[in-house]
């Protein structure tokens, strides 16, 4: 067998396609580089690809001239029949934010990577860039034209080339964030959400924008504004921040956040996945404060659910909804409001209730909090009225808390329970339900009472390969290497006749433990 030494290296190489009024492709190339002792080889991966978009230009009225913008759709958007949001990205190439290198290509990417995980929904994205002789004038000193070719042009024209839902949002950075402030103020009804990341008030600027909201409603509109580490900026944006919230009935939609150790060079990719993160928040499971609020509840969940399934025109799986539950459950087990947590138990579908059930107990066994593990398991075995396990853990809690009584109550549970079950034949569910049971003894190094459940399970499915095999690994730990032994051998024979995937793994276990007791 060769020996692979520590080193492994990656090297990534990316070339740019760009096709002008076409497609826009990125090819990403991963090369992995692997070395071995005495020996050097390397192979290409498949190559991956990014798709850009394509690139569109129409004349525009309000600018007096041809303008050039970026469109990448969904890769569903052919599959389907439904409307999609609309993302627009200011300063869409290199001539403006020249610290933003490739800002569209990276941008699109971390959308793709976003979508893909299911944090924001399948968008349009719009990439809007400038010539470095028209950027500033376009988003500051003479803006009304551009702010008409937005509005008037660009977003009427992708309206009507494409299935776009009411869901769009602008974003922009430095002197361009400005103007995404600006034109909420102006034109509240162009875009449903704003995203201003470090806004740059110079030369009068933050007193125009605050001029801007004086008169202004901004109800059911979302302002995001994002700050670097800059102490000016903060503080310009903090200001704004506080008169819009002053001024808006709504507050939540209007939000504040700093990226303390991020500069103006480094903020925009942190601050945009943030800001899509909170724009788009309503795509994802319900949070912890929605969770936690007074009236939430399974029918609540559900609600939640099919509205964002009418507003995204999407439909949620029932492994979306589970994982809502499960996030609900445990939020609430650790925030300790048990009664409402075991509200949603029922319906829960999982397999590995206990073991994530042992997660929680530890946890409050590593707070200290004996009384709410024990309070927990309460509960546990009210829902899990088989679980051998839970009415074990609950017999532990209690002696660990001094209170040895009710711990020798439960221990009779448990014992009751293993000869009411052991008594009859055992189904598949039952004989998983005891290997677990036998695995929970080997974390509490009860070694003597594992052993005995292992060896019981054997009796009483004795062609069952998995029982010998969990008997071997009880018995080695236990120091017990002959017993071990004897066990895989059977677990062998049985893996020989069952012609199981596993007889090499098992057999090399065997191997290993002969070479162990051999050493000693």
């Amino acid at each position: 067998m060769r020996k692979l030494t520590h080193r492994v290296s990656l090297l990534r190489t990316c070339k740019k396609v760009l096709s002008r009024a076409t497609s826009i492709v990125f090819h990403c190339f991963l090369l992995t580089q692997i070395t071995y002792a005495g020996e050097h080889s390397s192979n290409n991966i498949i190559p991956a690809s990014i798709n850009l978009g394509k690139d569109v230009s129409f004349h525009s009225t309000s600018l007096g001239e041809k303008r050039t913008f970026y469109v990448r759709l969904p890769d569903d958007y052919h599959d389907t029949k439904r409307d999609y949001p609309v993302i627009y990205l200011l300063d869409a190439n290199n001539e403006t934010l020249t610290y933003v290198e490739d800002l569209y290509f990276y941008s699109v990417m971390h959308i793709n990577r976003l979508t893909k995980q299911s944090d924001i929904p399948p968008s349009i994205v719009v990439g809007i860039p400038f010539n470095k002789t028209q950027w500033f004038s376009n988003v500051i000193s003479a803006p009304d034209s551009f702010r008409r070719y937005l509005t008037q042009e660009l977003s009427p024209y992708i309206n009507k080339h494409y299935r776009t839902s009411n869901t769009t949002l602008l974003i922009g950075q430095s002197y361009s964030a400005v103007f995404v402030a600006n034109t909420l103020a102006k034109q509240s009804g162009a875009f449903s959400g704003y995203v201003a990341i470090d806004p740059i008030f110079g030369s009068g600027q933050l007193q125009q924008s605050i001029k801007h909201y004086q008169e202004v409603n901004i109800k059911n509109k979302h302002l995001h504004l994002i700050s670097s580490s800059g102490e000016i900026m903060q503080q310009e944006g903090y200001s704004l921040y506080q008169h819009i919230r002053d001024k808006t009935e709504s507050t939540e939609r209007v939000l504040f956040d700093v990226f303390a150790t991020e500069s103006h060079q480094s903020i925009y990719y942190p601050a945009l996945n943030l800001g899509l993160r909170e724009f788009f928040k309503d795509y994802r499971k319900p949070d912890k404060a929605f969770i936690s609020s007074a009236g939430f509840d399974y029918e609540t969940l559900l609600n939640y659910f099919e509205k964002r399934s009418l507003k995204y025109q999407v439909e949620t799986s029932n492994q979306t909804i589970q994982s809502a539950i499960y996030d609900a459950i445990f939020h609430l087990v650790i925030s300790k409001n048990f009664e409402k947590a075991f509200t949603f138990w029922p319906h829960w579908q999982s397999p590995y209730k206990m073991y994530h059930a042992d997660r929680a107990i530890n946890f409050f066994k590593r707070q200290n909090d004996t009384s709410a593990a024990i309070t927990f398991l309460h509960h546990l075995t009210r829902v899990m009225p088989d679980s051998i396990v839970a009415r074990d853990q609950l017999a532990s809690a209690y002696s660990e808390n001094s209170q040895m009584e009710k711990s020798a109550e439960n221990q009779k549970l448990v014992q009751e329970k293993l000869i009411q079950v052991l008594e009859g034949t055992l189904s598949q569910e039952q004989e998983d339900e005891l290997n677990n049971y036998g695995y929970h003894l080997l974390t509490q190094e009860r070694n003597q009472e594992a052993i005995k459940v292992f060896r019981q399970i054997t009796q009483a499915v004795p062609k069952s390969l998995n029982a010998y095999d969990s008997l071997a690994e009880a018995y080695t730990i236990a120091g017990d290497y002959s017993q071990a032994m004897t066990a895989l051998q059977r677990a062998i024979v049985l893996a020989k006749e069952q012609k199981s995937e596993y007889l090499s793994s098992i057999q090399q276990k065997l191997n290993d433990l002969e070479a162990k007791a051999n050493a000693h």
